[in-house]
């Protein structure tokens, strides 16, 4: 439960203001944007560690601080896509803990089923930044659900229950990240 929801209002998802570098992200979106859909389709890559859904779901790896990654063959992608991104390699450089980022693509008609990240996202709040959000994508934490905006963040504890669904017939792109807890304390009723 985010401590900044008016009295009485239970929220899952965290204030953006937790994470002053929202208003970066939001600022540039455009130029985040225009560099993910510059990427071929082919570019985006299947995310092994996870085999939960049903669709087309790849990401393009940017960044991970994550040590011993079992995504091995996808974190060796990450130089490379830093220099076909530069732009949003430059502003995920200006993030203070940052954990990892990807761009995240939702394929037409994909669900990605509920799930909770494993133990190595126990110290992370998770952000998305919505690139391209058609009608019929969406976002469940524990029982709240929420739509995805262009060029607007949101923010979750990845270690409880979430699904995303893209029942549209277009293809869903966020930039996908998380960081360090540490980075950014919140009250400890909104850690959940």
């Amino acid at each position: 439960v985010d401590p900044r929801a008016p009295p009485g209002v239970r929220t899952m998802f965290l204030h953006p203001d937790h994470f002053p570098f929202h208003q970066l992200l939001e600022a540039h979106w455009r130029e985040i944007r225009d560099e993910a859909q510059a990427l071929n389709v082919d570019d985006f890559v299947g995310w092994d560690q996870y085999t939960g859904f049903t669709g087309t779901w790849s990401v393009v790896p940017l960044f991970t601080a994550i040590q011993d990654d079992p995504c091995k063959a996808v974190t060796d992608l990450i130089p490379y896509f830093q220099e076909r991104c530069p732009r949003t390699w430059g502003l995920l450089q200006q993030i203070p803990g940052l954990m990892d980022a990807v761009f995240s693509r939702l394929g037409p008609h994909t669900h990605i089923v509920a799930h909770q990240d494993d133990e190595r996202f126990e110290n992370a709040w998770r952000g998305h930044l919505g690139l391209v959000t058609p009608a019929g994508a969406r976002f469940r934490v524990l029982d709240e659900v929420q739509t995805w905006e262009e060029g607007k963040c949101f923010f979750f504890n990845g270690r409880q229950d979430h699904e995303a669904i893209n029942e549209s017939d277009s293809e869903r792109i966020v930039l996908l990240f998380d960081v360090y807890r540490d980075a950014y304390p919140i009250e400890a009723r909104a850690a959940g």
